[in-house]
C-alpha cells in the first residue's frame, strides 16, 4: 500500500486515466511508501515519534495506452506513533511523452493506537488523451481533449478492529475541458466545466498479510458517493444546471499461496453510477477496476463489472519474477444492458524486478492482448491489485 492510498478510491475514479496505470502523480506519490500493514513495518525504525521515520525517494518510469510513457519523480517519509501503524506524508511530480504533467501531495496519519486515521491530498494535473465518440454523420471516431483537474480530499477514518474500519470523506473536485476539435457530441458538453463537492463513505474489511505483495488473506470494499454542484453546496448562483450524481464500488480481492511460494490473485469489482454523472467520476471496464486490456478511456459506462485473476512466482531466490494474468468485463448504460460490448476478455504476461526486498515492492512490465487483437503494454510500479 501507500501513502495516500487510503484516499485512491476517489482519486482513482475521478482522475481515472491517471491512476488507472498507476501513473498519476497523486496515485505515485502513494506508491513510493506504503503505509496500513505489511512489510512497511520493516523498513520503518521500531523506535516511535516522527524524528524516528525514514525518508524514501523513487524516480518510477511508467507507460499506458492513455498518457502514453512518462516519469514520476516523488518522495515519501514514513514514521510511527506509539500503539499506531506505519503514517507518512509524500509528494510527487508526473510528466508524460503527450505533454500531460501532475503533482500531488498529501499524507495520512495513523494515531489513538491504531484507531483513528486522518488523510489529506491536493493534486493539481493537466491532462491531454483521445476520448472514443460517436456522432450520426461522422460516425465512431477519437476526440482529442485537454484537461485541467484540481481535487482536494480530506478523509477520517475509524478502525473498529485491525480488519474492519469506517472512513467518511470529503472531496472538492474542480475540472475544466477543451476540445481540440470543432466536432463535439452534445452528451459531453455539460462536463466541460465541473465543480463539485463529493460526500464519501467506505467500509473496508482487510486481512491481508502483507500489502505490497500478499500471499493469503482479502480485502474488500464499499464505496458510496454523493456529488452535488460546489454553487449548490454554499447556496451560491448557479450558471449551469443543478448537478446530483451518486456512485457505489464494490470491489473484493483474495490471494492464495502455492507450495512453490507462488500466489494467486483474483480481483473483482462491480460499479455504478447516476447518469448525470461525468464521463471521468463514471464507471467502465479499464477504470474502476484497472484491467489491462482495455484503456481507462473506451468503454465508460454507468454501470460496470470484472473479474480479474493472476499466477505470480518468483525466479528462485532472485530479484525476478513474473506473472500470467486475464480478465473479462461487461458494461451499459444499466444493469439489464450491461454485456461486453462495452468491455470483453484479456490476457497477459509480466516480468517483475524486486526493487526492494524489504518493502516487496516490484517494478512491473506487462504486455496484454485483448479479444479485439488489441495490444498493450504497461510500465508501473507494483502489483495491479
Amino acid at each position: 500500500m501507500t501513502v495516500l492510498r487510503v484516499l485512491s478510491a476517489r482519486v482513482a475514479t475521478t482522475l481515472f486515466f491517471l491512476w488507472t496505470a498507476a501513473t498519476s502523480s497523486v496515485a505515485q506519490a502513494n506508491t513510493i511508501s506504503g503505509l496500513e500493514r505489511g512489510t512497511v513495518s520493516d523498513v520503518v525504525s521500531t523506535e516511535t515519534g516522527v524524528k524516528a521515520g525514514s525518508f524514501i525517494v523513487a524516480p518510477i518510469p511508467f507507460s499506458n495506452p492513455v498518457l502514453e510513457s512518462g516519469l514520476t519523480l516523488g518522495a515519501g517519509y514514513l514514521f510511527t506513533l506509539p500503539g499506531s501503524r506505519p503514517s507518512g506524508f509524500g509528494a510527487a511530480k508526473m510528466k508524460t511523452s503527450n505533454g500531460s504533467e501532475g503533482y500531488g501531495f498529501g499524507g495520512v496519519v495513523n494515531f489513538a493506537d491504531g484507531r483513528w486515521t486522518l488523510g489529506l491530498l491536493y493534486g493539481d494535473a493537466d491532462l491531454n488523451y483521445d476520448l472514443p465518440a460517436t456522432l450520426p454523420v461522422v460516425g465512431a471516431f477519437r476526440l482529442p481533449l485537454a484537461q485541467t483537474a484540481k481535487i482536494a480530499v480530506m478523509e477520517v477514518g475509524y478502525n473498529f478492529s485491525p480488519e474492519f474500519s469506517v472512513t467518511g470523506s470529503f472531496t472538492h473536485l474542480d475540472s475544466d475541458i477543451t476540445f481540440n476539435s470543432t466536432t463535439i457530441p452534445p452528451a459531453l458538453l455539460p462536463d466541460l466545466g465541473v465543480a463539485v463537492g463529493i460526500i464519501g463513505l467506505k467500509f473496508k474489511w482487510d486481512d491481508r498479510d502483507d500489502t505490497f505483495y500478499p500471499t493469503r488473506g482479502g480485502v474488500a470494499s464499499l464505496s458510496l458517493s454523493h456529488a452535488r454542484d460546489v454553487d449548490s453546496l454554499f447556496g451560491g448562483q448557479l450558471t449551469t444546471s443543478n448537478r446530483l450524481y451518486s456512485k457505489t464500488v464494490l470491489s473484493a480481492s483474495h490471494y492464495w499461496q502455492l507450495g512453490n511460494d507462488a500466489v494467486i490473485a483474483a480481483r473483482s469489482v462491480v460499479c455504478g453510477a447516476s447518469k448525470s454523472a461525468p464521463f471521468f467520476d463514471s464507471c467502465g471496464v479499464g477504470m474502476v477496476d484497472g484491467m489491462r486490456g482495455f484503456p481507462a478511456t473506451d468503454n465508460i459506462r454507468d454501470y460496470s463489472a470484472s473479474i480479474q485473476a493472476e499466477y505470480r512466482a518468483r525466479f528462485g531466490q532472485s530479484r525476478f519474477g513474473y506473472v500470467l494474468f486475464g480478465g473479462y468485463g461487461i458494461g451499459g448504460s444499466d444493469l439489464g444492458s450491461m454485456s461486453d460490448n462495452a468491455g470483453g476478455a484479456a490476457v497477459g504476461a509480466g516480468l517483475r524486478f524486486r526493487l526492494s526486498k524489504k518493502f516487496g515492492l516490484d517494478y512491473a512490465l506487462d504486455a496484454a492482448m485483448n479479444n479485439a487483437g488489441d495490444h498493450f503494454l504497461y510500465v508501473s510500479l507494483g502489483q495491479r491489485f
